[in-house]
């Protein structure tokens, strides 16, 4: 996001969008240990989104910053991995004070999808084709692929997430028998076939 958004110096934009995210996410999991050891965050792509759209507007309004000359060393594109490892540790305390309510909503509306059978599925589908118009479908499925709302099971002893996380998840596991059927409705309109993966994916049928 950084990288495809800077205007220039597409380089120092990259790692300070590393450097950025490693921190929003560093600020997170410090905070939880220090108020809520017990609990989690996930703000999957959408935190990722975020932290790659600040960086890339820091970078573009200060790479080529001058600061007072005993600060000289640290102006220019020096400058954008720090002010982005400021902001991002802002954005991180914002987030685990809002986050966890709209991780619960997000649970909670996954239980109500799943309990609208056809209904759900067809809800799902057209948020996804409307927002694909203009681009914006990248918002839509990942919550179901990667997150509570696309179901949660059990495989090989782990608690697994999203659709396509547990699908796969069960490809994997030699002992799991079956598939999980609930969440290849968010998969609609995207096929996948494992055969063309590389790896352990590659002996797999593709399933009909």
């Amino acid at each position: 996001m950084a990288v495809g958004l800077a205007k220039g110096d597409k380089g120092t934009a990259g790692l300070a969008g590393g450097v950025a995210y490693l921190v929003y996410t560093a600020t997170i999991s410090g905070l939880l240990q220090l108020f809520s050891p017990k609990n989690t965050i996930d703000t999957g792509v959408l935190g990722a989104i975020l932290i790659g759209s600040v960086v890339a507007y820091l970078h573009n309004h200060y790479r080529k910053v001058e600061l007072p000359q005993f600060l000289g060393f640290f102006g220019g594109s020096r400058f954008i991995p720090i002010i982005s490892s400021l902001a991002a540790i802002v954005i991180g305390a914002i987030f685990f004070i809002i986050w966890p309510p709209i991780q619960g909503g997000l649970t909670s509306a996954g239980y109500a999808i799943a309990k609208m059978g056809s209904l759900g599925s067809f809800l799902y589908g057209f948020w996804l084709r409307l927002t694909g118009a203009v681009g914006l479908h990248h918002i839509i499925y990942p919550m179901f692929w990667y997150t509570a709302l696309g179901g949660t099971a059990d495989v090989a002893g782990k608690t697994v997430v999203g659709a396509q996380n547990i699908f796969f998840a069960q490809l994997a596991d030699p002992n799991h028998h079956g598939l999980f059927t609930y969440g290849t409705r968010f998969f609609a309109g995207r096929n996948y076939d494992v055969r063309s993966s590389r790896g352990r994916f590659s002996n797999v049928p593709l399933l009909t």
